[in-house]
C-alpha cells in the first residue's frame, strides 16, 4: 500500500514536472494499482517468516485507494474537458473568457457629397468632432472578449458595415453577425471627425454619446448611458432612458426627453430658440444668461421648482406634491418648458 501510494505521487509530480498527463495515465492504467497492492501483499508473505500471516486492510487504507482514483479520474477528466471545442462553448455562456481581441478599423469617405450621417451602434461609445479636412475620417475600435482568438478577430471583419452616399451610415452588425456566435462578448467604439455642416442622427445602446463643435441640426437616441452635446450650431432633439444627459450651448432648438436620469442644459448665450426638456425619473438643473426672456413654463410633481438669477422674479404655485410656476419675462419668445414628473427643478440665471 505505501510503495502504490509512493509510485503514484512520483508520477503525478514528475507529470506537473515533464509537462505530460500523468492524472491520465492513473486513469488509463488504473488496474496496475490493483496489481501492485497484490505484489505488496505477495511480498510481504514470502518475507514475513510466519507459519500463517495475517493481512489486513483497514478501512482508511481502501478509502485512500478509491480516493486516488476518483481524484486521478477527475484530473483526467477536467484536463480533457479545457483542452475541448465544447470547454470554449461553456466558458462563454457563464460568461468566463481567455481572451480579449482588439482590432481597429479605419475609413477615410470623400465628405463632398455627404449630407447626412447616420451611426446605429450597440455596446460601444460614439464621439463625433468637427476639425479642419476634406475627409469624414471614421476610426472603429472592436474589442471582442473571447475563448477563440482566430475567430474573433474573423468575426470583426464584418461588425461594422460602412453605406457611402448622401446618408452616409456607420453600422454596428451586432444582431446579424454574432446570432450564431452567442460565445463572444463585444464592444465598438466609434470616434467620427467631420469637416462640414451635415445633419446628424446617432442610435446607441450601452454606451456614452459625445458630440461637440458640429454645424447641423442632430437627433440622438440613446439608451443606458451618458449623453453629452457641447457647441451645436442648429437644432438638437435628444431621447435618453436610463442615463444622464447634459447638453450646452446650442443655437437652435432644443429638446429633450428622459426616461430615468438627469438634465443639464446651459447656454452662454440668451436662447432665442424654444427649449423644452421633459424628465420623468430625476431632475432638471438650467443655466441660462440673466438677461434671458421669453415665456417660462415649468411644472413638477413629487419635487420642488427654484427659480432665480433673474431679472424677475415668477410665482410658483403649490399645490400638495405639484408645482408649478408660469410667467413671461421681457419678450414672449421663446417658449422655455421645463416638466419633470419625479424631480426637482433648478433654474437659474448666470
Amino acid at each position: 500500500m505505501g510503495f502504490m501510494l509512493i509510485a503514484t505521487g512520483i508520477l503525478l509530480l514528475m507529470s506537473e514536472l515533464q509537462g505530460f498527463n500523468g492524472a491520465g495515465l492513473v486513469l488509463r492504467w488504473w488496474p496496475v494499482i490493483l496489481i501492485v497492492l497484490g505484489i505488496e501483499i505477495l511480498v510481504y508473505i514470502v518475507f514475513s517468516h510466519e507459519e500463517q500471516p495475517k493481512i489486513k486492510f483497514d478501512g482508511l487504507s481502501i478509502f485512500l485507494v478509491i480516493l486516488l482514483i476518483l481524484i486521478s479520474s477527475g484530473a483526467y477528466a477536467a484536463s480533457s474537458f479545457m483542452k475541448s471545442d465544447f470547454s470554449k462553448g461553456f466558458f462563454s455562456q457563464i460568461g468566463y473568457f481567455k481572451n480579449e481581441s482588439i482590432i481597429n478599423k479605419t475609413f477615410d469617405i470623400d465628405a463632398a457629397k455627404v449630407k447626412k450621417l447616420q451611426v446605429n451602434n450597440s455596446r460601444g461609445q460614439v464621439q463625433i468632432d468637427r476639425y479642419s479636412g476634406d475627409k469624414i475620417k471614421v476610426d472603429a475600435a472592436i474589442i471582442i472578449k473571447n475563448n477563440d482568438e482566430e475567430k474573433a478577430v474573423k468575426l470583426a471583419q464584418d461588425l461594422v458595415e460602412v453605406t457611402e452616399g448622401e446618408t452616409l451610415t456607420l453600422n454596428t452588425r451586432s444582431i446579424s453577425v454574432l446570432e450564431d456566435n452567442r460565445g463572444y462578448q463585444f464592444t465598438v467604439n466609434y470616434a467620427v471627425k467631420v469637416p462640414k455642416e451635415l445633419t446628424f442622427e446617432i442610435n446607441n445602446k450601452f454606451g456614452e454619446i459625445n458630440l461637440e463643435n458640429l454645424t447641423g441640426n442632430i437627433f440622438v437616441n440613446g439608451k443606458f448611458g451618458k449623453i453629452e452635446v457641447a457647441n451645436i450650431q442648429g437644432d438638437a432633439r435628444i431621447e435618453n432612458a436610463f442615463g444622464e444627459t447634459k447638453v450646452q450651448n446650442v443655437t437652435g432648438k432644443v429638446a429633450i426627453d428622459n426616461e430615468q436620469g438627469e438634465i443639464f442644459y446651459a447656454s452662454k448665450q440668451a436662447a432665442r430658440n424654444d427649449i423644452t426638456l421633459n424628465c420623468k425619473m430625476g431632475g432638471i438643473n438650467v443655466e441660462l444668461p440673466r438677461d434671458q426672456q421669453g415665456t417660462f413654463n415649468l411644472y413638477t410633481k413629487f419635487g420642488n421648482i427654484n427659480f432665480k438669477g433673474f431679472s424677475s422674479e415668477l410665482p410658483i404655485q403649490k399645490d400638495n406634491t405639484k408645482q408649478e410656476m408660469k410667467g413671461i419675462i421681457g419678450t414672449a419668445s421663446p417658449q422655455i418648458t421645463v416638466n419633470a414628473d419625479h424631480g426637482e427643478i433648478s433654474l437659474s440665471g448666470k
